[in-house]
């Protein structure tokens, strides 16, 4: 299905982990025992926040940029707080209700996110 908005304003949202997988065998139910009320917002204006509570306890929270790469395939999260790191993530289905993303490194981590 065709969707008119944007692919940045599709994006835009405040996101949960919904599933995760680890070389394709589903790890969701270990992942959220780990980082407990997981939100990652993206917003409009180029800025993203992480946040979730590791086991049940340790706040964490990380900040910084993201934009899309030229063909809008990946999305690239540029961490400023705490430290600095890039991400690249892979888009494999953005709709307005769903956003699957795919880090391919040494193990192939799926996360399919649904609105918080």
């Amino acid at each position: 299905m065709f969707s008119l908005r944007s692919k940045k304003a599709r994006v835009s949202n405040v996101w949960k982990v919904d599933y995760y997988s680890e070389n394709d065998v589903d790890k969701t139910q270990q992942y959220n025992n780990l980082y407990q009320q997981n939100q990652l917002v993206i917003e409009k204006s180029g800025a993203y926040l992480i946040h979730y509570l590791y086991q049940g306890n340790l706040d964490y929270t990380e900040s910084g940029n993201w934009k899309f790469n030229d063909n809008k395939t990946a999305i690239i999260f540029y961490r400023t707080t705490p430290g600095t790191d890039t991400s690249d993530l892979r888009i494999l289905r953005l709709k307005e209700n769903e956003l699957w993303l795919l880090d391919g490194d040494s193990v192939r981590k799926e996360y399919r996110l649904v609105p918080f």
